[in-house]
């Protein structure tokens, strides 16, 4: 499992994550696996952006993305990929590209009421929203991811980075 990567890039930890990245990569090299390395290469994508290098988080996640998409049904842990990718369309201000990639990969999970994949979605979406100044929509958004989470029993989501904006939106809502 990817947890030493992800934690790394949930701590942003960019020297570990891109060393941890570079040994799973190895790996997946070695054991002929590009679906695994794809994946992974979304998370160390995201830790460049978060580096401010958008460029660089561009051409890995898009990679990754296509990658994914030609070879696998796009669910699960595999959908992460697409929502670390919305989530950086939201930040050039590409939301319509951003919506029409996570809406339908939410209605893909909403079968699965207690799903770990749809809170992330959801996060991301979250976000969105609010950057496109969608206040009520982030709201319906996180709060879902929230109920999502307290279903599960997570408290605290490692990939989870809502709550600043979401007080910023509560506010902009008028619920102080």
């Amino acid at each position: 499992p990817p947890v030493p990567l992800i934690w790394f890039q949930c701590t942003d930890d960019l020297e570990a994550t891109r060393e941890r990245h570079a040994r799973e990569a190895d790996w997946a090299r070695d054991h002929s696996d590009e679906t695994h390395a794809m994946e992974r290469l979304s998370y160390l994508a995201l830790a460049e952006f978060h580096a401010g290098r958008c460029d660089l988080a561009g051409r890995l996640i898009e990679q990754s993305c296509d990658t994914i998409e030609e070879r696998l049904e796009v669910s699960g842990r595999f959908a992460y990929p697409f929502a670390w990718r919305s989530l950086m369309d939201a930040y050039r201000g590409r939301f319509d590209r951003a919506r029409e990639t996570l809406v339908p990969l939410l209605a893909g999970t909403a079968h699965a009421q207690k799903s770990w994949w749809a809170a992330v979605l959801l996060s991301v979406l979250g976000f969105v929203e609010f950057a496109s100044g969608e206040y009520r929509a982030a709201d319906d958004a996180l709060s879902h991811m929230r109920r999502l989470l307290d279903q599960i029993g997570i408290s605290d989501g490692l990939l989870d980075r809502t709550e600043p904006f979401h007080a910023e939106l509560l506010v902009q809502l008028g619920h102080l």
